[in-house]
């Protein structure tokens, strides 16, 4: 038997970037941050046709100056450098605010910032029985404008929604084999059941909108709220279910990977130890953002149920700070999007 110590057979060391806060979420969770002294790093990628960031480590001489390691022959390691220096606040929101998918989330804060405001001052208003504020109506107005204007950029997404519900009807989306875990084959089962519920959602949503806009009758106008209620209700319970076993098996992954990583031998290659390490904390920002979807998910739910079973008790409150947090995580995700989008070399 060896004399080592267990912490010997352990993966070395990776030191992160001087250049990036050790406290901060993004630089615990992304793998860029982790570079080791002792390995050379990956080719140097041509980052000339990237556009320059001020005060961010593009160069030699700056990636000295901040700290970012070099490889033995002082060539930059892209992936070094933190992605907060090689992406532009700036840039991520003009590319948010250029889709509709985007404009729909910031058009989202802003409509339920405007709901809760509204609550708490007309219950401070009867709580002192006074008359609420002669603006109250207009920020009302504004409010139904907002939503109106959510549903207006969704229309016609039963057109993506179809193409994914054929994926299993054709066969395209394989399911899992026979020899799958009981857990794979309900995530695709629960897959397959949402994606059946979004079209006539999609769909009900546009009839729904379209009387909004005057083109429709009351009675089928309502029809169509009755049924998207119902159908979006439906589709969060069930991927409430799906984010709960993603969760658990982005959970096994890590366990997995991380006895890998433990029982590694001494003399493995450190290549390959930085790579487990570097999709360690790939897994780890996984597990983080199922998580924060499944709060989403459940924010949702919490709205949609009072739709769906008319409740009553603190409606007001309760779906306008419901909204307004699954509108602050939705956002959140997009941008997290845009920022490693545009962080690709």
């Amino acid at each position: 038997m060896s004399s080592s110590s267990p912490q010997s057979h352990r993966r070395p060391l990776l030191i992160p970037s001087a250049s990036f806060n050790l406290r901060s979420p993004s630089a615990v969770r992304s793998p860029d941050f982790w570079i080791s002294p002792l390995d050379p790093g990956p080719a140097p990628r041509d980052m000339s046709s990237r556009t320059p960031v001020p005060g961010s480590p593009t160069h030699t001489e700056d990636a000295k100056r901040a700290g970012v390691p070099l490889t033995p022959n002082s060539k930059l390691i892209p992936a070094a450098v933190p992605v907060t220096a090689r992406v532009r606040k700036r840039d991520v929101w003009d590319r948010l605010l250029q889709t509709d998918a985007g404009r729909d989330k910031i058009f989202k804060l802003f409509q339920y910032s405007i709901k809760i405001y509204l609550w708490r001052h007309l219950l401070h208003a009867r709580r002192a029985g006074t008359k609420p504020s002669a603006w109250v109506p207009h920020l009302k107005s504004t409010a139904s404008g907002l939503s109106l204007t959510r549903k207006c950029l969704i229309l016609f997404a039963w057109r993506s929604a179809i193409p994914e519900l054929l994926d299993f009807l054709t066969g395209k989306e394989k399911p899992p084999p026979p020899s799958a875990s009981l857990s794979e084959r309900m995530r695709y089962r629960l897959s397959f059941l949402s994606a059946v519920v979004t079209v006539p959602n999609a769909i009900a949503d546009d009839f729904f909108c379209a009387y909004r806009l005057g083109l429709i009758g009351k009675e089928l106008g309502e029809r169509a709220e009755w049924w998207s209620n119902w159908c979006w209700w439906a589709d969060t319970v069930v991927q409430l279910q799906k984010g709960w076993l993603d969760s658990r098996a982005v959970q096994a992954d890590i366990a997995r990977l991380e006895r890998r990583i433990f029982h590694a031998p001494s003399d493995a290659a450190h290549a390959e130890l930085v790579q487990h390490e570097s999709d360690l904390v790939r897994l780890r920002e996984k597990l983080w953002w199922v998580r924060v979807s499944w709060v989403k998910l459940l924010c949702d739910f919490v709205f949609s149920s009072y739709d769906v079973f008319g409740w009553t008790w603190r409606a007001e409150g309760n779906q306008a700070v419901s909204g307004w947090l699954a509108g602050v995580i939705s956002t959140a995700k997009l941008y997290d999007k845009h920022v490693k989008a545009l962080a690709k070399p």
